[in-house]
């Protein structure tokens, strides 16, 4: 069975890389994607199992990115992980009501992140 894909989304380089290191090791093949455009470029690209989306990006911040993924018939039902240092409420609700699956806030642990993850990949989830 061919490993799921997962995209990172995430603008600081050292986050992308440590999630995507933690990934490989749970035996995820790992596309990253240092802002939304990059991300759409992935996608386009790659059509990969689940995303992982930081929140608080430069020029389009996840939220955006979320919705304009929703809208695309490929991708709206596309598992997404939103990925935020804000664990308010309203993060929280925005974030649900703009479509995303899951919510994980940061710093969080290689486990935290993996059982989420297999929550949407692993057969039987």
């Amino acid at each position: 069975i061919p490993a799921k894909t997962i995209l990172v989304v995430e603008d600081s380089a050292i986050t992308r890389k440590v999630i995507a290191k933690i990934l490989m090791g749970g035996g995820y093949t790992v596309l990253e994607a240092e802002n939304g455009m990059a991300a759409f470029a992935q996608l386009s690209e790659n059509k990969p199992d689940m995303m992982l989306l930081d929140i608080v990006m430069p020029g389009i911040d996840g939220y955006k990115v979320l919705s304009m993924i929703r809208k695309h018939d490929t991708f709206k039902h596309l598992p997404v992980i939103m990925l935020t240092s804000r664990d308010g409420l309203l993060d929280k609700l925005r974030g649900r009501m703009g479509g995303s699956d899951e919510y994980l806030t940061k710093p969080f642990t290689a486990e935290q992140l993996l059982e989420k993850v297999s929550k949407y990949l692993l057969p039987g989830h």
